[in-house]
């Protein structure tokens, strides 16, 4: 009897395993059903409900149960409907059911089932829909108009469907001549001339002629310097000559300074106006590296400065290597500013430039052990050898095998195992804001125990951890990159970091302006570095192939690097933003120390891109166990810090 009960618990134990972990043949027939009934379900729903027992547990199932929703909507109550959407949020498929119930609901003006089960969605009709409905009733009155005047004011173009909340919204005085000409200018600047010229016709008569001077100095920014006779309120004049001052500033610096003195010398030129076009100059000055940029940051006054005037006050000081100018700028950052890594780092090479090595030390030496770009130079400035380590991630056991039976996660799996690669992606993307930063973590575990190595990076950026190395800086194509660096003789760190910077090893990415695949090569940059390098190239589908597009890549950063002697930083950058740039980047700042020649590079993206590909050259010649990278090249051109010089002189406005 005791044999046969253990028998029976040992079956016991069996069946429930076996019913939450189908076998091989269970999974293979059921993907073979899954497929048969996907192919038919739209002409023949019924076909579901006969089959649905041997779909049991199949993590696909909702995604049929879904589209026979989507064919019986009129025939299902709201409250089936509502349910199942709430039992699969935050799926694809479940968001697609909810669009396409309320546009039902919108066809057929079951209105009151519509504000009831309406989301906020990026649809503008159905959110229009909404807004009209709830601008109806009282109770949603108030809300609904706050909401529209907050669209308005978007700058975005309103749909037509808007028309009815927008007509309530101006008869409770939302659109006030202030808000419309605040809404018009808004357009201007986002270069949109149409929608300026459509808000015009409700201005009155009198400033209609203004919108269209302020399009035609959109145009031609130096028509503020010509007289110009109008009868419309001085104000509006000003607001033009501060738009076409401003966008001179960007155009062309010269030109801008000379037409300076309407503002300099008119002493009726509104204060704000004036701060703000000051503020543009500054800018635009400073980062084409404009001797009149010192002189126009310095007079920001204090109350007007932000984080960009902050930043390019220390960076004209540091590249002028002008140390005392250096010190006063980092001084006047707030307390939470100065705690920024970035000038920590730079506070300390002021003090070391000026022989202050001990004021230094103390201040690379707690940054020295933070993972990042400047923590790691804070390290090589006070000399610690070795390469960095950080700890693995670690997830709890209880949240792992938790988030192994999340259905998002087990329908991403299924997905990947029929080849759906972008269904999986949109299941992982839905599922991540939801999640919290244990989770969020634990997932980033499983995709990268999947070999998903770009789901386990996003993961992670959603819930960043200390370390986590092993995940954040997979060896993916491993042998590959090592083949075709070696053959150019390039160092391996460099390519596994613009790959990581590039795509983070997603093999298909396709970035909006055309770039492709691992290395995001673009095709006439593939095609011509196929020729060069004698690649067999096909067009465009070799980009999305590994291997091919290493090959290409690697290819085209070897040309890079003999373009730029062997400068890792400059080649960096021309990867990013084109050769041609850091030509002129050169020609300006070539003789700067590196470190600080990146914080020069005026767009904010190559500037990180440098400074994130060299950081990581650097964790990946400790997974790769190099003894060298791109990082270490860095450190060796930053040198000894440099006496203070004399800086050039400037125009001060």
């Amino acid at each position: 009897m005791k044999s046969l009960i253990v028998l029976f618990c040992c079956s016991l134990v069996a069946f429930v395993a076996n019913a939450g972990s189908p076998s091989p043949e269970q999974n293979e027939a059921q993907r073979k059903l899954f497929r048969q009934l996907e192919a038919k379900i739209d002409s023949q729903p019924q076909a579901l409900a006969e089959h649905s027992g041997q779909l049991q547990n199949y993590p696909l199932l909702p995604y049929l149960e879904a589209a026979v929703l989507s064919q019986r909507l009129h025939r299902t109550s709201p409250e089936e409907l509502a349910s199942f959407i709430a039992n699969h949020q935050p799926a694809p498929f479940a968001e697609q059911l909810r669009l396409q119930w309320l546009r039902s609901l919108k066809a057929r003006q079951l209105d009151d089932t519509f504000l009831e089960h309406y989301q906020p969605t990026r649809d503008d009709s159905l959110r229009c829909h909404y807004l009209n409905l709830a601008g109806k009733r009282s109770a949603t009155r108030s809300k609904a108009l706050q909401e529209f005047h907050e669209w308005w004011l978007s700058g975005e173009d309103m749909p037509a469907d808007c028309r009815p909340i927008e007509k309530l919204w101006q008869e409770f005085g939302g659109k006030t001549p202030e808000l419309l000409w605040q809404r018009i200018e808004q357009a201007i600047r986002h270069g949109k001339p149409a929608t300026a010229l459509a808000l015009k016709k409700d201005l009155p008569k009198i400033e209609q002629a203004a919108v269209d001077y302020w399009l035609q100095v959109r145009q031609n920014p130096g028509l503020i310097a010509r007289p110009h006779k109008h009868s419309y309120p001085d104000e509006l004049e000003y607001r033009i000559k501060a738009y076409g001052l401003e966008r001179l500033a960007w155009r062309d610096r010269d030109v801008a300074l000379n037409h300076y003195q309407q503002v300099a010398t008119d002493e009726q030129f509104p204060n704000p106006l004036r701060v703000q076009v000051q503020k543009t100059y500054a800018l635009a000055l400073a980062s084409a590296a404009h001797p009149a940029g010192t002189g126009f940051l310095a007079a920001i006054p204090q109350d007007a400065r932000d984080e960009r005037i902050d930043s390019w006050r220390i960076v004209d000081a540091l590249r002028r290597l002008n140390w005392d100018d250096t010190d006063y700028w980092l001084s006047q950052l707030d307390a939470k500013t100065a705690e920024q890594a970035r000038w920590r780092y730079f506070s300390g090479k002021s003090a070391a430039a000026q022989g202050r090595s001990g004021h230094a030390s103390a201040v690379w030496q707690p940054l020295a052990s933070e993972s990042s770009y400047y923590g790691f130079l804070a390290r090589a400035q006070i000399g610690l050898n070795g390469k960095p380590t950080a700890p693995a991630l670690e997830v709890s056991a209880k949240t792992l095998a938790a988030m192994r039976e999340h259905s998002s996660i087990r329908r991403a799996q299924e997905l990947l195992a029929l080849s759906r690669t972008i269904q999986a992606r949109r299941e992982w993307q839905a599922m991540l804001p939801t999640l919290q930063p244990s989770e969020a973590q634990a997932a980033a575990m499983i995709a990268h125990e999947w070999g998903w190595d770009d789901r386990a990076i996003f993961s992670l950026a959603k819930a960043p951890v200390e370390g986590a190395w092993d995940v954040r800086f997979p060896l993916q194509h491993r042998d590959r990159i090592a083949l075709e660096t070696e053959k150019h003789a390039l160092d391996p760190t460099w390519a596994f970091a613009i790959t990581r910077q590039e795509s983070a090893f997603m093999s298909d990415a396709k970035s909006p302006a055309g770039a492709m695949g691992l290395m995001q090569l673009m095709p006439a940059t593939a095609q011509m570095t196929a020729k060069k390098h004698r690649i067999a190239y096909r067009g465009q589908h070799d980009l999305i192939q590994p291997h091919q597009n290493i090959r290409l890549g690697v290819a085209h950063l070897a040309d890079l690097i003999d373009r730029n002697e062997g400068n890792f930083v400059y080649a960096t950058a021309a990867y990013n933003a084109g050769q041609g740039r850091v030509n002129r980047w050169r020609e300006q700042f070539g003789e700067l120390p590196l470190d600080i020649w990146i914080e020069t590079i005026p767009y904010n993206e190559t500037q990180q891109y440098v400074k994130n590909v060299m950081a990581y050259s650097l964790i990946y010649s400790g997974r790769l166990e190099q003894p060298t990278s791109a990082f270490d090249y860095l450190i060796s051109q930053i040198g000894a810090p440099t006496a203070t010089i004399s800086p050039a002189i400037n125009i001060t406005p």
